[in-house]
């Protein structure tokens, strides 16, 4: 009898082993693996700067900053453009790689040469000229001045003209109920008496 109890509970065991065994094929088990990002440590390399190219930057300058940079500095090699936002308005501070000879030249949005103090240096002769300007011409803010002040008024016209050490920009507006005219300074101030 006990040989029979014995033989019955080692057929049970191979059995359920052997249950184990061809099921283990149908179980699959989800094993969750940690992946550790590889550790790069920060090189000194020749390769520091931007991502930004000098040239990509002279050229995004306005026309008359570029032309100033050109009168000034002539084919000096630049090092990195800064756009800035002042009390006189926006300036372009241009660095170039031989500072020693090429200090950094302030430049106006209106392209004046600036001195460190943001007092004119030289003024742009553009800046003292008078008569029609296109609208691709004129200073970002005053873009923005207009934009705020007219936004669905068509433009008839756009006069630039001198007063005192400032630009002024005089916009005229098309069609019966148009805009009176704008008077805007270079540095996106709105001026609401016309005293010359």
């Amino acid at each position: 009898m006990r040989s029979k109890f014995m033989k019955t509970r080692l057929n049970l065991i191979l059995g359920s082993c052997a249950v184990i065994v061809a099921t283990s094929g149908c179980i699959t088990r989800h094993r969750v693996e940690v992946v550790h990002a590889p550790v790069v440590r920060h090189l000194e390399g020749p390769y520091q700067r931007p991502l930004l190219s000098p040239g990509a930057q002279f050229s995004a300058l306005p026309p008359v900053v570029q032309n100033t940079v050109r009168a000034e500095a002539g084919i000096a090699q630049i090092d990195r453009v800064v756009k800035d936002r002042t009390p006189v308005g926006t300036i372009y501070k241009i660095y170039f790689q031989h500072s020693g000879v090429y200090p950094p030249l302030f430049v106006s949005a209106d392209g004046d040469v600036l001195n460190p103090d943001l007092t004119i240096a030289v003024p742009a002769p553009a800046a003292k000229q008078e008569g029609p300007v296109r609208l691709v011409d004129l200073p970002e803010e005053v873009l923005k001045i207009i934009a705020d002040q007219a936004p669905n008024t068509e433009i008839a016209s756009i006069e630039k003209q001198a007063w005192g050490d400032r630009s002024v920009y005089i916009v005229a507006f098309k069609g019966d109920h148009a805009s009176p005219k704008l008077y805007v300074r270079s540095d996106g101030i709105v001026l609401k008496e016309v005293v010359k």
